[in-house]
């Protein structure tokens, strides 16, 4: 039987923008959550459609579903042992302010396959403002 971990899990929600400016927004997110804090179960989600606080909200129609928005919401997820999750958190604040990010603690059945290397263990950035 699997060990049981404590685990933190983040959500990243990025908000719309340009295309030219999403390919380097994105690709600012990756390098920074996959080799600087090296998390484990990252997940790109693209949206179909987002309303912002107080939006409309029009009823999607076959149309829709079809139709490619070329600058669709997008959702980043990952998952790792509480303290590397927490430091990537603190990071992507300070490198992506405009992104809402939620963050819960989970139980996971088994450690992540990789181990962290030294340069980005918890307390060596500092800290969330």
């Amino acid at each position: 039987m699997a060990q049981e971990i404590t685990i933190t899990a983040v959500r990243i929600y990025v908000p719309p923008i340009s295309h030219s400016q999403r390919k380097q927004q994105l690709q600012t997110l990756l390098h920074l959550l996959r080799d600087q804090a090296h998390v484990h179960g990252l997940t790109v989600i693209e949206g179909k459609r987002g309303v912002e606080l107080g939006g409309p909200i029009q009823p999607a129609t076959v149309g829709d579903v079809l139709r490619r928005d070329p600058d669709p919401p997008l959702v980043i997820e990952f998952f790792d042992e509480a303290a590397s999750a927490d430091l990537a958190r603190r990071m992507l604040r300070e490198a992506l302010p405009e992104c809402r990010i939620i963050w819960w603690r989970a139980t996971s059945d088994e450690a992540p396959s990789v181990t962290v290397p030294a340069t980005a263990k918890a307390g060596q950035h500092r800290s969330e403002s």
